[in-house]
């Protein structure tokens, strides 16, 4: 629905001491009740918010370090949110990103972050995994969530859960010592 033609003016929140209330009059818009009023104040403070209506993107992929790993090593992955999120749970479960180690594919689980803007997913390395000598570890480029789970801002707006996969060429994983 476009409001545009039912939008009159800009809507601030005004602050003040000793505000006296001229007038209020509440007409009926398509999408709700609006109210206007206007007021005279020696002092006011004008606040003016701002709405997001966007999901908070990942801007960084922070991935192990570059070198070989070997059994009981841990590999964690670290997502940065734009802005905080907050990981709601309600069937169990964790959110999982994918990591293919040479031809098996395993689950780096999230171990810590939910209310900031930081998510760590954490991978410990099994006797079953190895890379091939001249490759490294493959990040799937996405967070996964439980069936009915959310990863949201504090707008309640659903996080973009997709990035783009970083080098972790020389992440090399060989469980024999």
């Amino acid at each position: 629905m476009n409001m545009s033609p039912h939008l009159s003016r800009l809507w601030t929140t005004a602050l003040g001491l000793g505000v006296l209330l001229r007038g209020l009059s509440v007409s009926r818009a398509p999408w709700g009740n609006m109210c206007e009023f206007s007021m005279t104040s020696a002092f006011a403070i004008s606040l003016a918010f701002t709405l997001i209506s966007t999901g908070p993107q990942i801007v960084a992929v922070s991935t192990p370090a570059t070198r070989v790993y070997r059994t009981g090593g841990l590999l964690d992955v670290v997502v940065t949110f734009a802005r905080p999120v907050t990981v709601f749970l309600p069937n169990g479960g964790r959110p999982t990103i994918d990591i293919t180690i040479g031809s098996r594919t395993v689950r780096a689980v999230s171990v810590a972050g939910s209310g900031g803007t930081h998510l760590r997913f954490r991978y410990r390395v099994t006797a079953d995994d190895a890379t091939p000598p001249d490759s490294g570890i493959l990040l799937d480029g996405t967070i996964q969530i439980p069936a009915g789970s959310l990863i949201r801002d504090l707008a309640g707006n659903d996080a973009i859960l997709a990035f783009g996969r970083p080098d972790t060429s020389g992440v090399r994983v060989n469980p024999v010592a």
